[in-house]
């Protein structure tokens, strides 16, 4: 992802062990960048056992407007199938 002059500056700019300005958190551009380095390169818990337990049981979870849907195929493992998307009906997934 292309990083703006204007958001470089700001980061320059930073200074360690103080706040950060407010367009660190009002900028959408900011928000698009820290989605891509933290939530789309790692792992992340978004459920338990108990809110699955069932085999067949599932939930959606919605990361940054992707559906993403979490079903408990045996007794013992659950899968997440990625973005869930219906895309003939344009719906996401329930």
């Amino acid at each position: 992802m292309n990083v703006s002059a204007d958001i470089r500056a700001l980061i320059e700019r930073r200074k360690q062990g103080h706040s950060l300005e407010a367009p660190f958190y009002l900028s959408d551009e900011i928000f698009a960048l820290d989605m891509e380095a933290i939530f789309r390169r790692h792992w992340i818990q978004v459920a338990v056992e108990p809110d699955i337990p069932e085999a067949g049981d599932y939930l959606t979870v919605e990361l940054d407007g992707d559906s993403i849907l979490i079903e408990k195929r045996h007794r013992t493992v659950a899968d997440a199938s990625g973005v869930a998307r219906c895309e003939d009906r344009v719906a996401t997934a329930a």
